[in-house]
């Protein structure tokens, strides 16, 4: 198995227990969740980086590291970041149709801010607040960006693409 194909499986692997702990309904597990999702979008991104020439060395370097908004940013993920409009859309309509979450969910929109806010906390120049909390710590709700990242990450493996016509 390719390096790129264990990568995208263990991104799904915490996406899926995300969501399954996400769906628990408790405070519990914010912290969980979060740090759940932040290592699945760090996972398939640098899937997609590596499929692109990327070296796994290479990715464990500046300017990447944990970094999720800086690779989120890098030209090879523009693709990725299309999709991710498309299926942000989708998502929010499937979830707020289910009605299941008894929280507001986040509109589309907001799905980079929130990338944005998770990378913040996820990265050593922060701290990594996920992981070593020293205060009370902020987290965007994870709904919107594990449904959408959940759907990338499950179309990776199939090159799976959406389009408008």
């Amino acid at each position: 198995m390719e390096l790129h194909e264990r990568y995208r499986q263990n991104a799904l692997s915490y996406c899926v227990a995300a969501s399954k702990l996400d769906a628990e309904e408790t405070n519990d597990f914010i912290s969980p969740v979060s740090l759940c999702l932040a290592f699945a979008i760090e996972l398939y991104l640098k899937c997609v980086l590596l499929k692109a020439g990327k070296t796994d060395g290479h990715l464990a370097r500046q300017p990447f590291g944990h970094d999720l908004w800086s690779m989120w940013e890098m030209p090879e993920l523009s693709g990725c970041r299309d999709q991710a409009k498309i299926h942000a859309e989708s998502c929010y309509q499937d979830l707020v149709g289910a009605g299941s979450l008894h929280r507001p969910i986040p509109v589309p929109d907001t799905l980079n801010k929130h990338l944005e806010d998770l990378s913040k906390l996820h990265t050593s120049a922060s701290g990594m607040p996920l992981r070593y909390p020293t205060k009370r710590t902020q987290v965007p709700d994870a709904s919107l960006m594990i449904c959408v990242f959940e759907r990338l990450i499950r179309a990776e493996q199939y090159g799976d693409m959406i389009e408008r016509i």
